[in-house]
């Protein structure tokens, strides 16, 4: 027995430890059974009785094997208490993406005591010898274990091809700014709208530090920075030419404010700018996921937040980009693809991008029924905040402001188009039926917090919000079903924005 302990170790010290882990499981369970009845219904009972099975069977499992040390061949017995194994932990781990959208402590334990007591009622209901086990019952094993390694090997695929090649397809929850910054900038050189991006990735001219006696602005932000129009009608440059001033554009499309603070350390304080004004976009930028942990957390939140598995994401995404597709193939046009985006310049670029003048010649981006659910989708997160969900947002500002010091911080706020266009507001409260809904909920938040901060706003949705609509009762100031500027908003916003820097660079004079 003594020399036929060590082979049963890969069986025995799993066992123990899932046995301890039903535990855990178990005890979750029964602490917060009341909450999980209500908020899971019947299920939460199926949970219960599973991890309660799982941690009254461990030791009999454990014992099951001691007994079994002379009379089962430990190798075979080995591999196949590690196959079921694999399959339960990958069963448990697939339902816990599906079940639980944030990964708490509480479905965390669960999940860990429900995948261990799957394994041990496997193991209980095996018996010692896999050997005496059905036909069916060997097939059956086989195929499982073959799906659960098939589903880990597409993950770890998954997460290999995206190191390889970066893509917004791949972009995770968890993704760390800089990773983030990488996988979305622009390549140097970049044509959009006949205007190449410069070495940074951002849509502007090659920037310089500034020198001294000079003034300089720096504005950091998301897709809008990178514009759905040509540089000459983007509002920085605009505002550029209002001030007098340079107005360096730094801008990386669908990044939020952690990458904003990577930016603003990485790139624009060597810049040396006056003033550096950091773009909030009320649809995305007032509620982010936070970065994830360092070490071993890390690892776990990798695996267990559904927003952080490719395997849970890709798919999800193919999907709707083929659903658009299927839509937008009716209507004529690609998935997602801005107007004019990729032509060269025919001779000027109002020749060239004609609806720059004429709001009626823009081609939508998203067909009506994903720019509708994307709307409805904002105001909703947007009517829901709260000011404890605001917190990791203040810390991010609050440190910007604090790295940028000597320098002025501020923000500009860039509202949605639901709280510009009244009819988009109407389709959009309709659409979301008996959802009460706060139009200005954001700013209502976030624009007192940072009056009492000494930090700068220029809120933009009364600025838009006082253009006089056009004859058909729209402002015009966004590019058709696309949720960005036009060049008519763009133009608004970038004059705003000069008015509100004058005084902020008359003010840093004396730095």
């Amino acid at each position: 027995m003594t020399r036929a302990l060590p082979s049963r170790l890969p069986v025995l010290l799993p066992l123990a430890l899932a046995t301890v882990a039903a535990w855990v499981g178990a005890e979750a369970a029964l602490e917060y059974r009341v909450f999980l009845r209500v908020v899971q219904g019947p299920a939460a009972w199926a949970l219960l009785l599973l991890v309660l099975a799982g941690s009254a069977l461990g030791p009999v499992a454990i014992a099951r094997e001691i007994a079994a040390i002379r009379r089962v061949e430990p190798r075979a017995r080995a591999f196949a208490a590690l196959r079921s194994l694999v399959v339960a932990a990958v069963v448990s781990w697939i339902a816990l993406l599906f079940l639980v959208e944030s990964a708490e402590r509480l479905w965390t334990e669960l999940a860990l005591g429900a995948g261990a007591s799957l394994w041990i009622v496997w193991i209980a209901l095996e018996g010692p010898s896999p050997r005496r086990a059905t036909g069916l019952r060997k097939a059956a094993g086989v195929v499982l274990f073959a799906l659960a390694a098939s589903a880990l090997l597409a993950e770890l695929a998954l997460r290999a091809w995206a190191g390889v090649r970066p893509s917004p397809l791949f972009a995770r929850l968890g993704d760390t700014a800089n990773v983030a910054l990488e996988r979305m900038r622009q390549p140097p050189g970049t044509i959009r709208f006949g205007f190449p991006c410069n070495s940074g990735g951002h849509y502007d001219e090659e920037f310089r530090r500034r020198a001294p006696g000079e003034r300089l602005v720096a504005t950091i932000g998301d897709s809008f920075s990178l514009s759905a129009v040509p540089h000459a009608y983007h509002f920085t440059t605009v505002c550029e030419r209002e001030l007098g001033v340079p107005v360096d554009n730094l801008g990386v499309a669908a990044v939020g404010p952690p990458e904003y603070r990577r930016m603003l350390v990485d790139e624009a304080l060597w810049l040396d700018p006056d003033v550096v004004v950091i773009d909030l976009f009320v649809g995305n930028d007032f509620r982010f996921g936070v970065q994830m942990s360092e070490g071993s957390r890390a690892l776990a939140e990798s695996w267990i937040e559904r927003e952080n598995v490719l395997l849970w994401v890709v798919p999800r995404r193919l999907a709707r980009i083929a659903a658009e597709r299927r839509r937008r193939g009716r209507e004529g046009g690609g998935v997602a693809a801005l107007q004019g985006e990729s032509d060269a310049l025919r001779g000027s670029v109002e020749a060239t991008f004609p609806w720059v003048a004429d709001p009626k010649l823009e081609k939508p981006t998203f067909t009506e029924p994903a720019f509708l659910a994307l709307e409805v989708s904002r105001a909703v997160d947007a009517s829901r905040l709260s000011p404890a969900q605001l917190t990791d947002l203040h810390d991010v500002l609050l440190e910007m402001k604090r790295v940028a010091a000597p320098r002025t911080l501020c923000v500009m706020i860039i509202p949605d188009e639901y709280q510009i266009e009244d009819a988009l507001w109407d389709r959009v409260v309709r659409e979301a039926g008996s959802q009460a809904l706060d139009r200005d909920r954001p700013q209502e938040l976030l624009v007192p917090w940072l009056a009492a901060n000494g930090i700068p706003c220029l809120d933009l949705a009364p600025v838009l919000g006082a253009v006089p609509p056009m004859e058909d009762g729209n402002r015009h100031l966004y590019q058709l079903r696309d949720s960005h500027w036009n060049a008519r908003g763009n133009a608004v916003a970038g004059r705003a924005l000069a008015e509100f820097l004058a005084p902020l660079l008359r003010d840093a004079g004396g730095r």
